[in-house]
This record gives C-alpha cells, structure tokens and sequence, in this order.
C-alpha cells in the first residue's frame, strides 16, 4: 500500500488533475480530490463508482444535447423550407 502524499505533492497533482484530465471529462474539483485520496488506499471499486457516476452523468447531459440538436435541425429544416415570411425557429422558442 503506498503511503499518502506529501501535503504539498499532493496540492501539485490536485492542481494538475483537475486542469488537464479530470475537468476534461467533467469530474468536480470535489470529485478529483476523492480520487486522489482514493489512489493511496487502492479503493478501486469506490474508484470505479466514481467513474460510474460521471459516466451516468455524461450520458444524461449527452442525451439532452442530443434532444437539443434534433429540435434544432427540424426547426432549421422549417426555415429552409419555407420562402415568405420570417424564420420559425423565433416562434418555437416563444411556445
């Protein structure tokens, strides 16, 4: 088992997670921290949870962006369609 981190070292790679690789794929400062923490103890299943969580996040806010994404295509199509008159796209957003 490895020891914990020198307090200092483990600011370093804090700081360096959390701008490089653990933001990138939406983990919190909080989250970042837990994990650090998590790899002195070799804790992989709560590791692993961890990631779940994010994962299932990830997905909810993919599958919303997606959702956000057809509506929008459609309502382009609508403006594109059409010759007179002003774009629909405004009216959808008043509904």
């Amino acid at each position: 088992m490895r020891s914990p981190p020198h307090p200092r070292r483990h600011c370093e790679r804090l700081s360096r997670a959390a701008t490089q690789r653990g933001g990138g794929v939406g983990f919190t400062l909080a989250e970042i921290a837990e994990l650090i923490a998590l790899d002195s103890t070799n804790d992989r299943a709560r590791t692993a949870q961890t990631a779940g969580e994010r994962l299932a996040a990830l997905d909810q806010k993919s599958a919303v962006l997606e959702g956000a994404r057809t509506a929008l295509g459609r309502l382009r199509k609508t403006c594109t369609s059409g010759t007179k008159g002003p774009c629909p796209i405004l009216e959808a957003f008043e509904e």
